[in-house]
């Protein structure tokens, strides 16, 4: 995937007119010259590189070490793990053991972000509105004539990359480690930007440092990814919570899968869904009286969203045990199967009760 974005030239782009996105990065030597550095660059319209690269000794060698790191980076625009395996065995011949690398590539259309790490660092990311390490990474070094495994990973508005390189420790020689650095990001205002996260990551650092000489090089970055051009716009309708309603309201939210050239595949999954929700409130919302149910559709990229909220009793459908489905039919309880597949097919699924309504959402990617 990567290898398609990487070996085009840079494009000019004015990041200070991007609205898709925010970006900041800071810098600290432990000496005059520094062998970690955080970089990023357009590699066209749609394609931003990002990358942390750092050696595990700082100096003059650590910088010549880095600079040729950088030029590859820049020059040789593969895909991440084809550039650490195979095109620069030649000019990584100049380079030891010790230089590690993280490099990723933000799909700024579809929000995937596609990335290699050569024993880097982890970065930090925040899903859902937490902080937590991205596990994924590959037990190497950029030397190595094993190959290197890309990973993906889909970000959404409000998501946040932190990367970070460098030890920094106190009086008492105690590590400011990732315990601390997730501590401090995730104690962080909800309006704070990219500069603020990491002006704040920078300070909590000094300040558990105190006045010591810093010993370590220290790069700091954060990235937002805020998509453009999102269909936020939520299409509505409402229905009578009756049975026989269900063909309509298959219809409706067919219609808008086929208008976003949904798969078949995805439709169907998502209709199959939409049957056993639907049914469910026709069947027990309103045991004493007939009520309505509003099925709403919205997109995302290439995810949609469809969402039922109905006046009925308080029911979250997601609190119900999944079913023993090893065990044999005549040992199971009675229900619970439909639900249980429409956790198990959709990507994701959201209950809450809002006043005197419930609100269910499952999400689905579409294509």
């Amino acid at each position: 995937m990567l290898q398609n974005y990487l070996r085009k030239r840079f494009v000019s782009c004015n990041f200070l007119k991007r609205d898709d996105f925010d970006i900041y990065a800071m810098m600290s030597a432990a000496r005059e010259t520094q062998g970690d550095f955080d970089d990023f660059f357009m590699v066209d319209e749609d394609h931003l590189l990002i990358a942390a690269d750092y050696v595990s000794e700082d100096g003059i060698p650590a910088d010549m070490y880095m600079s040729i790191a950088e030029k590859l980076i820049a020059r040789h625009a593969s895909m991440p793990s084809d550039q650490l395996n195979t095109e620069n065995k030649e000019e990584t011949k100049q380079l030891p053991q010790k230089v590690m690398a993280w490099i990723g590539i933000m799909d700024l259309k579809s929000g995937e972000l596609f990335y290699v790490n050569a024993n880097a660092d982890s970065p930090v990311i925040k899903k859902d509105g937490q902080f937590r390490i991205l596990e994924d990474k590959e037990d190497a070094i950029l030397m190595a004539d094993e190959g290197f495994k890309e990973y993906c990973i889909k970000m959404r508005e409000g998501d946040r990359l932190f990367l970070y390189s460098g030890r920094a420790v106190n009086a008492a020689n105690e590590r400011y480690g990732t315990d601390r650095i997730l501590e401090c990001l995730n104690k962080l205002n909800e309006d704070a930007d990219c500069k603020k996260t990491v002006l704040t990551v920078s300070a909590d650092i000094k300040e558990f440092t105190g006045l010591g000489k810093q010993f370590d090089d220290l790069t700091l970055l954060a990235f937002d990814y805020t998509p453009k051009n999102k269909e936020k716009d939520i299409i509505e309708r409402t229905f009578d919570a009756t049975i026989d309603k269900l063909p309509e309201v298959i219809a409706f939210v067919e219609e808008q899968l086929e208008m976003h050239d949904a798969s078949m595949k995805a439709v169907m999954t998502i209709s199959v869904a939409l049957e056993e929700m639907f049914v469910n409130i026709a069947h027990y919302a309103y045991p004493d009286s007939q009520g309505k149910a509003t099925v709403g559709v919205s997109f995302d990229g290439d995810d949609v969203s469809i969402s039922l909220r109905d006046n009925g009793i308080s029911f979250d459908p997601l609190a119900k045990e999944d079913p023993d489905i090893s065990a044999k039919a005549e040992d199971r309880q009675i229900g619970g199967l439909g639900i249980f597949m429409v956790k198990n097919s959709m990507d994701n699924c959201f209950y809450e009760r809002r006043g005197n309504e419930n609100y269910f959402v499952m999400t689905k990617r579409i294509r």
